[in-house]
């Protein structure tokens, strides 16, 4: 009866088809046990970094972006 809803991030594409694959896997595996599944695509992190961001960066804006909202 509680409305229930997921958050999750896909890996970035340098992260590998292994990684992705498993998120596909794990993200179809989710949406049976939840309402609403929200995915993030970490690749879309892009868009705001620059030739100076690093990794850890990265990391960090996709943290801030699941805290957002």
């Amino acid at each position: 009866g509680i409305l229930t809803v997921g958050v999750v991030t896909k890996p970035f594409h340098f992260e590998g088809q292994r990684r992705m694959k498993t998120a596909d896997m794990g993200i179809e595996e989710l949406q049976k046990c939840v309402d609403t599944l929200i995915v993030i695509p970490n690749q879309n992190l892009f868009r705001l970094a620059n030739d100076k961001t690093t990794f850890a960066d990265a990391f960090a804006m996709a943290d801030q972006v699941l805290y957002s909202g």
